[in-house]
């Protein structure tokens, strides 16, 4: 850096220092101004907030950002600002800088303008001004699992003092690259925005809709304000509730929805997990055509399997799922025996928001925005409430059927001091209820679990992240006597379903085989500069079955026999081996800039063909059973999980990076670690043609999808 450089560094220090009067003046003026505005006597003039700013040397360039809320960045404000919002952000500025001033003072270090020597602990303060100058902000906090790289000029990951300058070297070069098109420039959309009647808030469901076998109903989708805490916001619901309508039916009958579209986009209903007939999946485009502003349509849906489903949009889920369409639909088994005794179920439908300034943060209007690592929240939600709550008598049993319905964010969830046997997911029960400390939900998959609450008192109900423990609610066990029932009679029996295990070995054959399709799951973001220069080395190839597991279970109460060998326990395990890229939002800033389709392109490719996306085309028969090899490729740009859902049909996944699993049950989903390989086998029942796709919401949005066509 040159003297002059340097000499503008302490300059810019020395005036900071003189101002300092003057700000602690002008910050308790600008706080009164903001705070009780009409206290002003009206011959006094409100404080110019430009002019007050650019007193105090505060940057405010509300051109920048345009399609987000007012928000400051270092010293520069920008975003869609009132003159109310720009006193508020100045004083907080003035504060952050006089706490940002105490601390250099006392380490004698320089922190530059709009420099956080936090973000970039051991990199020279002379540099990272240098690159704040240039518009390159450091923030080694951000993926620190990864190699040192850069996205959308913010350096992050595991950066040594030269890979930040060999990278900001590279980001210079970049730029100065003759690039197709610029970058396009999207405006902020808030779901609902201005259309809701300010008395029309959004309903929770109050009791489930038991439909009989050829019952009609009618179902819309509408603007309303929803209710989080102490926040409004305005989203979307079906029939004016978040989440939708709970539906209650019988396995083997059939409904008929007719639906009607009230929102501001076209949509669709997309009936997650049914095995129905085609024409009634909800896929703009290949099903149906989507169902625009003021549009009808109409669902016949039939229930071949018993389990937990779900119903969402399958237009822009980003926004329109994200912002309250969603909803469940129970299917109670024919035989009565099906699950063992519960004294009562419940249904949690997991979800989060991702909110700033107590309102949405704006989605991107023609393309999905937070397109590498998906919309992770920060107010989690269960049943659409920030505070889930449940009493029931000391030793009761409760049968929950949990949903999860974020846009990317797993759920690793417990229940404290109680004890939780796993039943079921998706379209089956497991070979065998196991007891297990806790459920890792990828979105879109759903789990039924029995819980006893022995102890009298508060039960935790947690999401164990790798960071941190998120306290979702609590379960309260209230009453003198313990509950002496059928259900807790039986709790203790690690039951064997026999009828699963016959269902799924007359596939056995097929455990065995080569596989007949084998995908990769990759990611392309031209604009990644890498510390190296290259991704990382050349991922492994997948690797093959080894056999068919052993299918003799002892019929005993040993809980713990099996717990570790459940399809849900090895999903925990593979999760937590792969650090917080799994599960949080490491990168913030770059994340929110990216956009799918244009600066993200999320591949399924077919390793054969080299075909992604939707060149990827497959023509089975029904009857067939189709082995598909699934490989998460480690070295690919971004890595991280990926739940992959299948239209229309059902599957059983029967290894997990070569290992059999000995527990197994039917899915639609399934959850596909970093650098893991999974087998399932397709059983092919349902013709038409059906979409395979990853259920990040974003991910489908920037192109991770395909269809393949069944003949009858």
């Amino acid at each position: 850096m040159t003297v002059e450089g340097n000499t503008r560094r302490r300059s810019h220090r020395a005036a900071s220092a003189g101002l300092r009067p003057l700000a602690g003046l002008a910050l308790g003026l600008i706080l009164g101004a903001c705070r009780a505005p009409s206290n002003l006597d009206a011959t006094e003039t409100p404080p110019d907030p430009r002019a007050t700013a650019a007193a105090l040397g505060i940057t405010i360039d509300t051109e920048q950002m345009t399609e987000f809320r007012c928000h400051a960045m270092g010293e520069t404000i920008m975003g869609d600002c009132s003159d109310e919002d720009l006193l508020r952000l100045t004083a907080q500025v003035l504060a952050r800088r006089e706490r940002a001033s105490a601390t250099a003072d006392a380490a004698e270090v320089d922190p530059g303008a709009g420099v956080d020597l936090s973000k970039a602990p051991g990199i020279d303060p002379d540099l990272l001004a240098e690159l704040a100058d240039e518009g390159i902000t450091v923030d080694l906090g951000a993926m620190a699992d990864l190699p040192c790289h850069a996205m959308f000029d913010i350096v992050m990951g595991d950066c040594s003092e030269a890979d930040v300058r060999q990278v900001a070297a590279d980001l210079r070069t970049q730029r100065g690259d003759a690039r197709s098109g610029e970058r396009e420039s999207e405006a902020g959309f808030v779901p609902g925005q201005g259309l809701v009647d300010p008395d029309r808030s959004a309903r929770r469901p109050s009791e489930a809709l038991d439909l009989k076998d050829g019952a009609r109903i009618e179902m819309d989708a509408r603007p309303v304000r929803w209710q989080v805490g102490d926040t409004t916001l305005s989203g979307y619901g079906y029939n004016g509730m978040i989440p939708g309508p709970l539906l209650r039916v019988q396995e083997g009958d059939r409904i008929t929805v007719r639906f009607r579209n009230a929102i501001d986009m076209p949509t669709t209903i997309h009936w997650h997990g049914l095995r129905h007939d085609n024409a009634d999946d909800g896929v703009p485009g290949v099903t149906q055509p989507a169902v625009m502003p003021g549009g009808e349509h109409t669902y016949t849906l039939r229930f071949p399997d018993p389990g937990v489903f779900w119903y969402h949009p399958h237009v822009r889920e980003d926004i329109q799922q994200d912002a309250g369409l969603y909803g469940v639909i129970v299917v109670e088994p024919a035989d009565s025996r099906y699950y063992l005794p519960a004294d009562h179920e419940e249904v949690l439908i997991l979800d989060d928001l991702l909110l700033e300034a107590d309102d949405n943060v704006a989605y991107g209007r023609t393309h999905a925005n937070f397109a590498i690592m998906g919309r992770f929240g920060n107010r989690l939600l269960i049943n659409g409430e920030p505070d889930y709550r449940l009493t029931v008598a000391p030793g009761e049993v409760v049968r929950f059927h949990i949903a999860n319905v974020a846009n990317v964010r797993p759920f690793r969830l417990a229940f404290e001091d109680a004890t939780m046997r796993l039943v079921g997911s998706d379209l089956s029960r497991y070979e065998v209820e196991t007891f297990v400390d806790e459920v890792l939900i990828a979105p879109a998959e759903r789990y039924t679990v029995d819980v006893r609450f022995d102890r009298p008192g508060e039960h935790r109900l947690v999401h164990r992240s790798t960071d941190r423990d998120y306290v979702l609610g609590a379960i309260t066990a209230r009453g003198s006597s313990q509950a002496r029932g059928e259900a807790a009679t039986q709790f203790g029996f690690s039951r064997y379903n026999s009828a699963v295990t016959r269902d799924i070995a007359q596939f056995a054959t097929h455990f065995d085989r080569e596989p007949d399709i084998v995908l990769e799951l990759d990611v392309d973001v031209p604009g990644l500069v890498s510390s190296t220069g290259a991704s990382a080395a050349a991922a492994p190839e997948p690797e093959s079955g080894t056999g068919r597991p052993d299918a003799e279970h002892a019929d005993d109460a040993d809980s713990d026999a099996h717990a570790d060998d459940t399809e849900a326990g090895l999903h925990a395990d593979a999760g937590a081996a792969h650090g917080r890229i799994e599960f949080e939002d490491d990168m913030l800033a770059a994340n929110r800039q990216s956009l799918g389709g244009q600066d993200v392109r999320w591949i399924i490719r077919d390793r054969d063909s080299g075909a992604e996306n939707g060149q990827v085309a497959y023509v089975f028969r029904v009857g067939d059973i189709v082995k598909i090899r699934i490989f998460n490729d480690p070295g690919s740009q971004h890595p991280m999980q990926h739940p992959i859902h299948i239209h229309g049909q059902r599957f059983v996944t029967i290894a997990l990076d070569g290992e059999p699993l000995a527990n197994r049950v039917w899915k639609d989903t399934v959850l596909v670690p970093i650098g893991s390989t999974v087998d399932l086998l397709m059983e092919v029942t349902n013709p038409g043609a059906w979409m395979v796709h990853c259920h990040i919401a974003e991910h489908l949005e920037s192109g991770m999808m395909f269809q393949f066509t069944v003949v009858d």
